[in-house]
């Protein structure tokens, strides 16, 4: 999937997004559940992650205490040098990736 294509053509179709999510509001949790399930399989039966990457590269995870000693231990670094080598302070004050 080209990513500047999916872009442009979000962009293009934009009151039609907000028109769907609009709907979206209006129905009953479980039902929504379901149908981001759906949508969910249905993306990512076009999209191969592992070439695409994209959310790993614009969204990053919050590291917690426990994921920091876990990565820390599998790259044999004390914590402190791993949050200095690999992590930032977001403005939430929520370790993330640099």
């Amino acid at each position: 999937m080209d990513l500047n294509q999916f872009k442009s053509q979000a962009e293009n179709l934009s009151k039609e997004n907000k028109q769907f999510y609009n709907k979206l509001k209006l129905r009953k949790p479980k039902n929504l559940d379901e149908a981001f399930h759906e949508a969910h399989e249905e993306a990512f039966s076009e999209i191969d992650c592992l070439t695409c990457a994209n959310c790993c590269k614009t969204t990053s995870p919050i590291f917690y205490q426990n994921d920091i000693e876990r990565a820390a231990h599998a790259l044999r670094l004390k914590p402190g040098q791993f949050i200095d080598k690999y992590l930032k302070l977001d403005e939430d004050n929520d370790y993330v990736l640099q």
